[in-house]
């Protein structure tokens, strides 16, 4: 954060250093907001979208032929934001007390939404954004997401300032590209299509930037990345595209419904793909812990011998890293596991990734599920990095933010971190006191930098 505002004594206004979201500050808890660097944000804006193409309403294209609309769209698509296209942040902008009240659609207000985030690093490396884009085809959509960095704050700063524009970008393509009216709605699978697309879109748009880095010296940011995950919420669904372990939970009929799976290398799963993907790589993996469990019943037949305690055990692995590098299997940025020139560490003359023969070891493109949404009044959805699942269940987050959400979003986010907190302090044997006066590297062996997003669906 680069500047802070005060407008009263307990509401500040906040300025991100890149220009590109407006938010609140909600103090709450001033032991925490003192001792771990505790807030909440909210109101987040990108009101690009909205001049993007806000020229659509004045031009009737759909009474157009189909062909004229296409290419009226594509062009609007390839030359009005290009990837790499520089943008200057004051000429879009401004100061919110100036700005346009013609540029305001309806943009979320505090009460149905909110982010809040504690840092361990000294650097937050976390980001969260929620945004509301334009599109052609399906009207105003709410794109909200959490981003979780490691090695670095710099491509999930990037991610979270640019992803809104590109699912928008490629919905709108989406549209173009269709042998239809443009203004007919996509689908959710569509839509779900679409999202994938911007996740590989702007993770190429941030490879040139790595290389671009690279070819001057400074090959640590090829180290670089973030899990991300984002929900992209319609009037009829959610769609949840994730990438790393980042995860979304919604409340559903008072339980806590899945709507991403974690990619990381401590899950049998993923490890059993990039064993098939990379044969003969002993070290796709490695493992440096396991333990012993129960052996869980697969089958129907299983159950007798389970219940009876006869099923035996089996050892379960942990702290597992591809290629003896990262945990997380899908991410932006990383391009040391993606990029064989990249993986080369030219400030020590040694490589980042030993014996690689067969890149890329991780993907940007994100797994994708659609929740069509029922008419459960006050349902809402959770959005959180990993350093809310170190320490809770879904069904643990989702009851503490139910209750939080019967006074606001921003109690609800906050008291989601509040409780991984106390359970970090708990596990820790440690009190805030003493996690107050730790070093980022000593507080990071408490807890991680935590990212809670909680939105109200009924609102939309």
């Amino acid at each position: 954060m680069r500047a802070f505002r005060a407008t009263n004594t307990s509401l500040l206004r906040q300025y991100s250093s890149n220009g590109y979201n407006y938010g609140y500050l909600f103090q709450h808890t001033a032991a925490l907001c003192g001792a771990a660097g505790f807030f909440v944000l909210s109101n987040d804006r990108n009101r690009k979208g909205v001049q993007r193409f806000a020229a659509c309403e004045a031009v009737p294209l759909a009474k157009r032929p189909i062909e004229s609309q296409r290419e009226s769209y594509l062009s609007m698509w390839k030359k009005d934001v290009k990837p790499d296209e520089p943008e200057d942040d004051d000429s879009v902008y401004g100061e919110l007390e100036d700005a346009d009240p013609s540029w305001s659609l309806a943009v979320p207000q505090s009460d149905q939404m909110a982010i809040a985030q504690i840092n361990a690093n000294e650097q937050l490396e976390d980001r969260g954004v929620i945004q509301q884009i334009r599109t052609v085809s399906n009207g105003d959509l709410v794109v909200a997401g959490v981003m979780d960095g490691h090695g670095g704050w710099e491509v999930a700063d990037y991610v979270q300032r640019k992803v809104g524009a590109y699912i928008e970008r490629c919905i709108n393509k989406a549209a173009a590209m269709r042998p239809i009216d443009c203004t007919v709605p996509l689908t959710d699978a569509e839509l779900a299509e679409a999202v994938k697309s911007a996740f590989n879109l702007l993770d190429e748009d941030i490879l040139g930037k790595v290389k671009g880095s690279c070819d001057i010296g400074l090959s640590r940011n090829a180290r670089v990345g973030a899990c991300c995950v984002i929900a992209l919420i319609t009037k009829t669904s959610v769609i949840v595209a994730n990438a790393g372990d980042c995860r979304a939970v919604i409340d559903h009929n008072g339980g806590a419904h899945a709507l991403s799976d974690p990619h990381s290398a401590n899950e049998e799963e993923e490890r059993e793909r990039l064993r098939k993907e990379h044969p003969g790589e002993d070290d796709i993996v490695v493992c440096k812990k396991s333990f012993q469990v129960d052996r869980q019943p697969r089958y129907w037949y299983d159950y007798p011998q389970f219940w009876t305690g006869y099923l035996g055990n089996e050892i379960k692995q942990t702290a597992c890293y591809v290629k003896n590098r990262l945990q997380p299997t899908r991410a932006f940025g990383d391009f040391d596991l993606k990029v064989k020139e990249l993986s080369y560490d030219q400030e020590t003359n040694r490589p980042f990734i030993k014996n690689g023969t067969s890149f890329p070891y991780i993907t940007a493109e994100p797994t994708t599920k659609i929740y069509s949404r029922s008419k459960q009044p006050g349902q809402f959805i959770l959005l959180a990095s990993d350093g809310v699942w170190d320490f809770l269940t879904p069904k643990e987050a989702i009851d503490i933010a139910r209750s939080g959400l019967q006074t606001s979003p921003q109690i609800a986010a906050a008291n989601v971190i509040q409780d991984v907190l106390r359970k970090a302090l708990e596990e820790s044997g440690l009190t805030m006191s003493q996690v107050a006066i730790m070093t980022p590297k000593q507080k990071r062996r408490v807890f991680d930098d935590t990212t809670v997003c909680v939105i109200k669906l009924d609102s939309f």
